[in-house]
C-alpha cells in the first residue's frame, strides 16, 4: 500500500524498494482494475511534478498490455524504448475471452461484445499510457524518446491530436522547425479549433521568420565584405 501510494520511509521512497503487485496474469477484470489505477497514478505524479516516477508508471502500463516477448516481469531499469515495441502485441491473458454464461447464441454475442469493449478500452489505455511516456519524455529531456512514443501513437491511431502536438514540442525543442510546423498543421487539420497547435504553430512560424530574416542579413553583410 506505501508503495502504491509513493510515501517514504526512512528517506527513502518505498517505491523505489518495493515493486507493486505483478497483475500481468490475472484476469483480466483485475487487470483492466489495476491499470485504469496506474493510469490515476500517472497523472497525479505528473501533475506533482515527479516525471521519473510518472514515466516509470506509464512504462508499466505498456508492459502489462503487451506481450515484450522475453519480459516476464518488469524491470524500470530496461530501456524504455522496449516498451514501444512494433508490432504491438497484445497480452494474451487480457485477450482471454470467458466461457459463455449459457449456452446458445445469445450468450456467444455478449462474450464477443465483452471480448471487443475490453479490447477498445486496452487501446485507449495503451495510448494514453504511450502519451504519457512522451509528455514524461519531454519534461525529463529524454527527446528521442518523447518522439519514438508520439510516432508510435501516429503509426497506430493517425487521427490522434495530442500525438502530433507532442511530436511537434519535441522536434521545437531540438529545432526541428520544419518538422515542428508540419506537425502541427497535421494536428490543425485534424482539429482546427486546437488552441495549442494553432499558438504552437504561430510562435514557431515567427521564429522561422526571424531566423530566415537573419540568415539573409549575414549573407547580405558577407557579400559586402567580400566586395
Amino acid at each position: 500500500a506505501c508503495a502504491a501510494a509513493g510515501r517514504s520511509l526512512v528517506g527513502l521512497r518505498v517505491d523505489a524498494i518495493a515493486a507493486p503487485p505483478d497483475k500481468r496474469h490475472a484476469p483480466p477484470a483485475e487487470q483492466l482494475t489495476h491499470l485504469r489505477g496506474l493510469r490515476r497514478r500517472v497523472v497525479a505524479l505528473f501533475g506533482a511534478g515527479e516525471g521519473s516516477h510518472a514515466l516509470r508508471k506509464a512504462l508499466r502500463s505498456l508492459w502489462v498490455l503487451q506481450e515484450l516477448g522475453a519480459k516476464p516481469t518488469f524491470n524500470p531499469e530496461t530501456n524504455a524504448e522496449e516498451f514501444l515495441a512494433a508490432p504491438r502485441e497484445w497480452c494474451r491473458a487480457l485477450l482471454a475471452a470467458p466461457p459463455p454464461s449459457a449456452p446458445g447464441a445469445e450468450a456467444a454475442v455478449a462474450v464477443a461484445a465483452e471480448g471487443a469493449a475490453r479490447r477498445e478500452e486496452m487501446e485507449g489505455l495503451w495510448r494514453e499510457a504511450a502519451l504519457a511516456v512522451a509528455a514524461c519524455a519531454l519534461t525529463l529531456g529524454r527527446i528521442d524518446l518523447a518522439q519514438l512514443a508520439c510516432r508510435r501513437v501516429i503509426a497506430e491511431e493517425a487521427g490522434c491530436v495530442d500525438a502530433h502536438v507532442r511530436l511537434a514540442h519535441a522536434l521545437y525543442s531540438e529545432r526541428d522547425l520544419d518538422g515542428a510546423l508540419a506537425a502541427l498543421r497535421q494536428a490543425v487539420v485534424l482539429r482546427p479549433g486546437h488552441r495549442e497547435a494553432r499558438a504552437l504553430h504561430g510562435e514557431i512560424a515567427t521564429l522561422r521568420k526571424v531566423l530566415k530574416e537573419e540568415e539573409r542579413r549575414r549573407r547580405a553583410a558577407s557579400r559586402g565584405f567580400l566586395g
